[in-house]
């Protein structure tokens, strides 16, 4: 527990550190807001892309995990929507509960995670599934917030579109297609990207505690703690029970793709909850609950893993 808490700490610590800095008024929202789109689209595109890009794709690809870690999400994605149809959750915010008990802050609380516990392995592993993960969770979430609101902005057809072909699943694909051809990049690329990705983590996690604020703990406090619940400790669980089923070793990458499906609810959960007619308030109070406990669910997680 000590030795797990060591490896977990630092990375909450970086991530209180942005809420200090906010606190300080050294941040504010607008940066955030810039801080988050420089993330999004330039930041993490290019740590994803350098990480697989020259890795050896016939080692770090593991189909019988891709077929785990898929059926892990389609899995809670069946469970909470039957969930959602019992008193325990209001109409309203039936998709927003299906979509914050699966959806996690795979890149932003995930990668660091991983590092943190396996080194640039880990960071590898996690980045390789990120890319067939994405996808998946983008796809599902507006599904889940479809199901029942009809009052959104925007055509599925759109919202698909950008949810299936955004800068992390595209510079994903790019990587894996470039390993798979064999091709290495350029020295010179290659140590510009290295320079440009090692900003990655720690502005994502600064970003994730600048963003932290007392008034978003709102919404059903019901529905708050089921997904809480449903995030943290039932998905991760899902996912071990289909390891132990199908008998595959617990290996490095198995325990980082536990480590991705044990992170809290993701931030942009918010935004597609407000574009497409799902509850704002209860969006945001699981994120905020979700990433504050899931320091704790880590711990717990890695010392599982390890044992």
């Amino acid at each position: 527990m000590t030795t797990t808490l060591a490896v977990v700490a630092p990375v909450f610590l970086v991530l209180f550190t942005g809420k200090g800095l906010q606190l300080a008024g050294l941040v504010d929202s607008r940066f955030t807001e810039h801080c988050n789109r420089l993330i999004y689209h330039l930041l993490l595109p290019a740590l994803l892309f350098r990480k697989i890009s020259a890795a050896d794709v016939r080692h770090v690809v593991n189909p019988p995990l891709l077929l785990v870690m898929a059926a892990t999400i389609l899995l809670m994605f069946a469970i909470t929507w039957g969930v959602a149809r019992t008193p325990l959750v209001p109409r309203r915010a039936r998709g927003s509960f299906m979509m914050n008990s699966f959806r996690a802050n795979y890149a932003y609380m995930g990668l660091p995670v991983s590092f943190a516990a396996f080194g640039n392995t880990g960071l590898l592993h996690a980045s390789v599934l990120l890319a067939f993960m994405v996808p998946l969770v983008n796809l599902l979430s507006v599904l889940s917030l479809r199901l029942d609101n009809r009052d959104s902005r925007g055509s599925t057809a759109s919202l698909l579109r950008t949810s299936l072909f955004n800068p992390l699943v595209l510079s994903c694909m790019a990587g894996l297609a470039l390993a798979a051809l064999g091709f290495g990049l350029p020295h010179v690329l290659g140590r510009t990207l290295d320079i440009i990705a090692g900003a990655t983590l720690p502005l994502a996690l600064f970003s994730i505690g600048a963003s932290l604020r007392r008034d978003q703990l709102r919404g059903n406090l019901m529905v708050v703690l089921l997904s809480t619940a449903c995030k943290l400790l039932l998905m991760p669980a899902v996912a071990l029970l289909l390891l132990h089923i199908l008998a595959l070793p617990l290996d490095t990458m198995a325990r980082v793709m536990i480590i991705l499906v044990a992170s809290p609810s993701a931030t942009i959960n918010f935004i597609l909850a407000a574009t497409l007619g799902g509850d704002t308030g209860t969006t945001s109070g699981t994120i905020v609950t979700t990433t504050l406990l899931s320091m704790a669910t880590y711990v717990l997680w890695l010392s599982l893993l390890a044992g």
